[in-house]
């Protein structure tokens, strides 16, 4: 019997005080009545209005009926099934997905599912609780498995339910994600694990893994490295093939060994053009392979137009000039040339605004301009900078204010009346740049503390000012007293980019570290990450459509993101984005859902290997906010292939850590006794409430109008006033 209680917003004694008038106001409007009407009638009409009255009191002190009750919840079994393209694989006449709905059809869970006591979840790389575990329900076509997420999703659902054991049905190999026994142990139950599959090794070839750099510049040969494993095999002689789309540009003859063999192997490719570019790595099938589905593997690389080309212009040969071209020249990723100016104002190596030099993605001043530089070379400066190329300037000695004021529109810091009386200073990083991108070596120390122990060098003793949109990444200090003034100041406005040092014999960072420390590797790493930051390009899309990842698989979902902006590049909510995916015969056209913020996310079904194209629109009604094109690329299905066999050792442990027990499929005597027989399996009291707002429900309302409508009706019909 649940406990019911009332309670008001507002005081009792007022709504008792209310209704007390409301009852003397309804007995003195029907003391008499004109025309005078029978003693029943007078009554009726009188009972409806007290009622209309004691009726709207009551709503006004907004009443909210509260139950309480005990409600008794039995225990359930919540199941994971391992829902990964694994499951398609054979054990002698068996494929292990009718393994998988034989064991799901064991009495307990039939016992279980009928007494609506089972839970159920399948798990690939996503995990999905399922309303109903029916054979349709599962179509063992996930690209991976990701064990630890299935065990997470498992502890969501028994924090709301009366879960007291967990079925984990899988051949227990984990292709993605961390290891899944610290997510099991965390779940607080015990797991019961069934083996799905065969524990000895499969004869089979397979394609274990290709690996290469993620960025490669065009006509730069870049290595591949594959590793191949056999099983079950010897003496026989494969070919492994590399492809770029449909061509071949490599191979190499192997033979094979007898028993589980790895063998490492390296191939090269020279990318002819910039963009990303599809490569894959495979071997012709042989006869009696448990599968064939991961004899390839596939990557991609994203290859640059050439490489990045670099200008230094110097106001005359020093060792700042000298150290920084030896970082730049050990970078083969980087084109440099060079021009020294002498004493003429003219450059000992050409015509650095020569159309055949001037093509840069970055510009480095050092020591320059001077006073006596050619205004023409330090305008053709200004207007590189301003149509994109990066600007990196280094103070020198020599450097003349005047010339560099012609500077100041690309600089990121101003000239305020400088005096340039030599001084020397130290570089202080604040706090909250001592992570920042340009200031890290990648060790383990703070960046901060390593620049504090780096020489001193030398600068004007004042008239720097950063600009106010500029970044100031490390300032000046004397001794032991930091000054406002920047030394180390960077920009990015309207997709161009600044960096300046403003000192020199910054030589002395490098020459002078301590080589013991990170303080070793700063020079270098500044130099480098200034560079690339400095050529890094800004996407200035207003519409931008990509792939979730760079590679699908062939039998999972294509998954579409898109950003959507407008002129001022602030994100467009509830835009249509439409993509359509088309190649190889096959058309897949998607509408994008919004997800807020300006961002759209869009599935298309699974397609077969290959390399798509897709256009994208963005409208908003007849506003046509831009497209975007690209490619799709589905690569072979490997990851699921590449361990046939049960990890029954996995399968084990998990059962162990958590007080479960593990079974093969072949063999489940007792795993039912086991499971309804785990500590606290039993029914348990849950306290339930429920609060009616009576004030706020339909039918109130409809009573309070259908009395005032009643009682105007009757007082209508007898004419009265």
């Amino acid at each position: 019997m649940p406990e019911l209680h009332l309670s008001f917003a507002v005081s009792s004694a007022l709504l008792l005080l209310l209704g007390a008038a409301a009852i003397a106001f309804a007995l003195w409007s029907y003391r008499s009545t004109i025309p005078p009407v029978s003693s029943a009638m007078r009554r009726l009409l009188l009972t409806l209005r007290l009622l209309v009255f004691l009726l709207l009191i009551l709503l006004i002190g907004g009443p909210v009926l509260s139950m309480r009750w005990i409600a008794e919840e039995q225990p359930s079994v919540l199941v994971l099934v391992d829902n990964s393209l694994s499951m398609t694989l054979r054990d002698g006449a068996n494929e292990r997905s009718s393994i998988v709905r034989r064991v799901l059809d064991d009495e307990v869970f039939t016992a279980l599912r009928s007494r609506d006591r089972l839970r159920a979840v399948r798990f690939d790389r996503t995990s999905i609780p399922l309303e109903r575990l029916t054979p349709d329900s599962l179509t063992f076509t996930g690209a991976v498995t990701d064990l630890a997420a299935a065990f997470r999703k498992a502890k969501e659902i028994a924090s709301n339910d009366h879960i007291r054991a967990v079925v984990l049905v899988s051949d227990g190999n984990a292709t993605q994600g961390p290891t899944p026994l610290y997510e099991a142990e965390a779940l607080g139950l015990p797991v019961f694990t069934i083996g799905i599959g065969d524990t000895s090794a499969k004869k089979d070839v397979q394609v274990r893994s290709i690996l290469t750099n993620e960025t490669a510049y065009a006509r730069t040969q870049i290595p591949f490295r594959i590793t191949i494993r056999s099983a079950g095999y010897g003496g026989e002689r494969i070919d492994v093939v590399l492809r770029r789309r449909d061509s071949i540009v490599a191979r190499e003859a192997i033979t094979l060994q007898p028993g589980i063999r790895d063998y490492t192997l390296v191939l090269n490719a020279v990318p002819a053009a910039g963009g990303r570019e599809f490569y894959t790595a495979e071997i012709a099938p042989l006869a009696g392979e448990a599968t064939t589905a991961n004899n390839r593997s596939s990557v991609t690389v994203r290859v640059l137009r050439s490489k990045m080309r670099l200008m230094i212009i110097a106001g005359g040969p020093n060792p700042d000039v000298a150290f920084i071209r030896r970082v730049l020249d050990a970078d083969e990723n980087i084109d440099v040339r060079a021009f020294t100016e002498n004493a003429a104002g003219a450059f000992l190596e050409g015509d650095p605004t020569d159309p055949k030099e001037s093509a840069v993605d970055a510009l480095v001043l050092i020591g320059y301009p001077r006073s006596f530089s050619d205004r023409r070379v330090i305008s053709w400066i200004r207007t590189q900078a301003e149509e994109g190329a990066g600007l990196f300037f280094i103070l020198g000695r020599t450097v003349d204010p005047a010339a560099l004021s012609m500077l100041t529109s690309v600089l990121p810091f101003t000239l305020e009346r400088p005096r340039t009386e030599e001084m020397q200073v130290f570089a202080s990083i604040p706090d909250a740049k001592a992570g920042h991108e340009l200031l890290t070596t990648g060790g383990d120390g703070a960046s901060s503390e390593g620049w504090k122990r780096l020489a001193p060098v030398f600068r004007w003793q004042s008239g720097f000012a950063a600009k106010p949109e500029a970044d100031v990444l490390a300032q000046v200090r004397v001794g032991s007293t930091t000054l406002t003034e920047p030394m180390i100041v960077v920009r990015n406005v309207n997709r161009r980019r600044s960096l300046a040092v403003a000192g020199y014999g910054i030589w002395r960072w490098q020459m002078l570290a301590d080589p013991t420390t990170e303080t070793r590797d700063l020079f270098r790493t500044f130099v480098e990450r200034s560079v690339r930051w400095l050529t890094t390009k800004e996407d200035d899309r207003r519409v931008r459509v990509e792939p979730e990842r760079e590679i699908f698989s062939s039998a999972e979902q294509v998954t579409m993101v898109a950003q959507v902006y407008d002129e001022a590049f602030r994100p467009v909510e509830r835009a249509t984005v439409r993509v359509q995916i088309s190649g190889q015969g096959i058309s897949r056209e998607l509408e994008c859902a919004d997800e807020g913020n300006g961002q759209y996310i869009g599935v298309a079904e699974p397609i077969p290997e290959g390399i798509y194209s897709y256009t994208a629109t963005a409208t908003s009604g007849k506003i046509v906010h831009g497209e975007d094109r690209g490619t799709v690329r589905v690569g072979a299905v490997a990851v699921e292939f590449l361990e046939t066999a049960m990890n029954k050792s996995l399968l084990q442990q998990l059962a162990k850590r958590t007080g479960g027990a593990h079974y093969d499929a072949g063999d489940m005597r007792g795993f039912a006794d086991a499971v309804v027989g785990v500590p606290g399996f039993v029914p348990r009291e849950r306290r339930e409430s429920k609060d009616v707002e009576l004030w706020n429900l339909e039918w109130m309302l409809a009573a309070l109008v259908g009395l005032v409508v009643a009682e105007w009706v009757i007082r209508k019909r007898k004419g009265m006033l």
